[in-house]
């Protein structure tokens, strides 16, 4: 199955959920992932902490919640996978795609926004980032189905190889 080729990176232990909701929580996260700058971030940890500060007092988001995912952040900044889109020459953060599936009947159109799309060489890398606490086989083949539109329309948008991953914060 190709979908089992799209991995699951970055937190490994699972953990008590942020709150009931945690849509919040999730929004706060990727905002801050789109907005900083993954090579000054691990290198400037202020950087990281105002960045957080000033989208968490954008969204009205509690104290706690910044702190959590100013460390949640810190580490996905560790992980060898996000140390290559530090280091990548392209990298492109919250790309709208579309997709016409012409397989299917009647044909689907598809529209997503991919997280984090870098290129190596002649390969496209996406990263879906997740923030639920623990997510269930169900919830990961979902998420695992998603990030196989989006790898199938960047390579028959662009022709490269892809690559995909899911990335737990």
């Amino acid at each position: 199955d190709d979908l089992q080729q799209i991995t699951l990176e970055g937190r490994q232990e699972f953990r008590d959920p942020v709150s009931e909701d945690g849509r919040p929580y999730g929004i706060l996260v990727h905002g801050i992932l789109e907005h900083l700058d993954f090579a000054r971030g691990v290198q400037d940890d202020n950087y990281l902490i105002e960045v957080a500060q000033a989208l968490g007092g954008e969204l009205g988001t509690s104290e706690a919640d910044v702190a959590r995912a100013i460390d949640d952040i810190r580490q996905a900044l560790g992980h060898p996978l996000l140390k290559r889109a530090a280091e990548a020459d392209h990298v492109v953060k919250e790309m709208p795609l579309t997709l016409c599936v012409e397989d299917s009947y009647p044909r689907k159109i598809v529209e997503g926004i991919v997280d984090l799309v870098f290129v190596e060489g002649d390969r496209a890398v996406v990263i879906d980032y997740k923030t639920d606490a623990s997510p269930n086989d169900e919830a990961l083949r979902a998420y695992r189905q998603q990030v196989g539109l989006y790898l199938r329309a960047i390579a028959e948008a662009t022709g490269m190889q892809v690559e995909g991953h899911l990335f737990l914060v």
